[in-house]
């Protein structure tokens, strides 16, 4: 038995278990136009008899669609945030992004036995890339910790 399902407003599957155990299925498209044994044009979908398709309930399907473009633009928006992330720490732009969030705990964590007075050279968010300043692993610990506090903030967390 050819079970029909349609699947959005535009496409309905068609699925069927053999006699030997395998599985066949289609798509049948709406306004989808094919030949048939004469040469004639016909609609698969036309021909249908309804009452052997499930058919989508589409105010509710289009309601999940939106919900989930709408909840999809809020992670871009919110991820675009954490991407152009910056924060200040004594004069210095850190970049705050998810990918220099982690090269500063890298390497917090490598000089973990020094002080914060032990001085290294960084490139910021202000400079051309490859242009390395001088600053203070402590400004660098406060920048990560800054960092991480923005992304909880746009997070929610």
């Amino acid at each position: 038995m050819i079970l029909y399902k349609q699947i959005d407003p535009e496409n309905i599957q068609t699925s069927e278990a053999n006699k030997d155990g395998s599985f066949t299925s289609g798509i049948i498209r709406k306004g989808e136009m094919r030949l048939n044994s004469i040469g004639g044009e016909y609609s698969p979908w036309d021909e249908l008899d309804p009452s052997l398709v499930t058919w989508l309930d589409v105010p509710v399907w289009q309601a999940a669609k939106d919900a989930e473009a709408a909840l999809q633009a809020f992670k871009a928006s919110r991820q675009a945030l954490i991407d152009s992330a910056v924060v200040n720490v004594n004069g210095f732009q850190f970049d705050a992004d998810e990918v220099s969030i982690a090269r500063m705990s890298f390497y917090t964590v490598a000089l973990m036995a020094e002080t914060d007075s032990y001085e290294i050279q960084w490139s910021l968010a202000d400079t051309s890339t490859g242009v390395m300043t001088d600053i203070t692993l402590g400004d660098l610990r406060l920048a990560q910790q800054l960092a991480v506090a923005n992304m909880a903030a746009v997070w929610g967390v």
